[in-house]
């Protein structure tokens, strides 16, 4: 659940600074949210709160969320139409991030082809990488 901004300022350097001590090359970052390509932003708010309430309860994903700047998983999630997720996605990686795990949530009546419309943007973007 952590953001851009908590991996550029907290994740990215503690995990630079703990293999250049132990004089390892750098892991990999793991980059794991919710993710919903869907026009409503209010709709996949809700649907991701909905869906992610229990990791307000916990103390590692709540820290790191407030490290982040969000207060909730729903304010940590990649939302939005297929430009603003890929934008969101980038910036993940512009941040530090090495891969993404995106826990598609599924938003409105039609759930089944608001998670395929994130699969297929999820799918456009891998095409070609590991």
């Amino acid at each position: 659940m952590a953001t851009a901004r908590a991996i550029e300022t907290h994740v990215l350097p503690r995990i630079q600074d703990a293999a250049s001590t132990a004089g390892r090359p750098e892991p990999r970052i793991v980059a794991g949210l919710p993710v919903a390509v869907h026009d409503d932003l209010d709709e996949a708010r809700a649907a991701t709160a909905a869906t992610s309430a229990g990791y307000q309860r916990l103390p590692n994903y709540r820290r790191i969320m407030e490290i982040g700047g969000a207060k909730s998983p729903a304010d940590a999630a990649v939302l939005g139409n297929e430009e603003s997720v890929t934008r969101q996605l980038q910036r993940l990686l512009d941040a530090g991030a090495t891969d993404i795990q995106a826990f598609v949530v599924p938003v409105g009546q039609n759930r089944r082809r608001s998670r395929q419309r994130t699969m297929d943007l999820l799918a456009s973007l891998t095409n070609g990488h590991d």
